[in-house]
């Protein structure tokens, strides 16, 4: 999975809900990620997700892969994420 996130705003909502999302994908729960992933995108709710999801245990790892997965992105020419 690879997202195109603006990543500048650490604490920001984006950040949160990608890196557990990645977190997720990491941690050998696909299904569930995939089901994460349709909710958020499906309804919106930032709150009530991370009320649901939690947040990352590990935010810096995950910050440092969605910088990573940002300039894959735009070195490969992919604008609209997620793209799996």
């Amino acid at each position: 999975i690879r997202f195109n996130i603006n990543t500048e705003d650490k604490s920001g909502n984006a950040v949160k809900v990608t890196s557990r999302l990645l977190e997720l994908y990491n941690n050998n729960k696909q299904k569930e990620c995939l089901e994460a992933m349709s909710e958020i995108y499906e309804e919106g709710n930032v709150d009530l997700w991370l009320k649901k999801w939690g947040a990352t245990n590990n935010s810096d790892y995950f910050l440092s892969e969605l910088e990573r997965e940002k300039e894959w992105c735009k070195n490969n020419a992919i604008n609209f994420t997620p793209e799996i």
